[in-house]
């Protein structure tokens, strides 16, 4: 199915010190599906995302990144950051149980907080008979690398 979630981002923070790096690389990955039993796993299919484009977020960067408030919808400039490369267009899949896939990344980062926001999330999957009527579990795991 698809979802439409309300104000999901994918967010980061860059509060390196000038001239200390200004690369970065987001990428995110699907883990293959296994069923709350253990008994199956299904690891032909996708989960695709619909992204917006890079945008900053008032990240206050002199307040501890414990406590620091989240992207909301109201603290989100929607305004595409200049320098970023994302794929295009926004669509992105991420093929169950394979390798990351690059989302954004850049090679002249500045001091602040960093987002995309997930516009969309559709799960695409090959069953078999032994998948019917059964729960499966899953997760996305999000990589941000200073080193590109």
């Amino acid at each position: 199915g698809t979802t439409t979630p309300a104000n999901a981002y994918v967010t980061w923070v860059d509060d390196r010190e000038a001239g200390t790096g200004d690369t970065w690389s987001l990428k995110a990955k699907a883990s293959a599906l296994t069923s709350t039993d253990r008994t199956e796993t299904i690891d032909s299919g996708s989960i695709n995302l619909t992204l917006s484009d890079v945008t900053t977020w008032d990240a206050d960067l002199s307040t501890d990144p414990q406590t620091r408030p989240a992207p909301n919808g109201t603290n989100v400039n929607n305004i595409a950051v200049p320098g970023v490369t994302q794929p295009g267009p926004a669509a992105i899949s991420l093929d169950l149980g394979q390798p990351a896939v690059s989302l954004a990344s850049t090679t002249t980062s500045a001091r602040q907080g960093y987002g995309v926001k997930l516009e969309q999330v559709k799960l695409a999957v090959t069953t078999t008979a032994d998948a019917a009527e059964k729960t499966f579990d899953g997760e996305i795991t999000w990589t941000l690398d200073d080193t590109i």
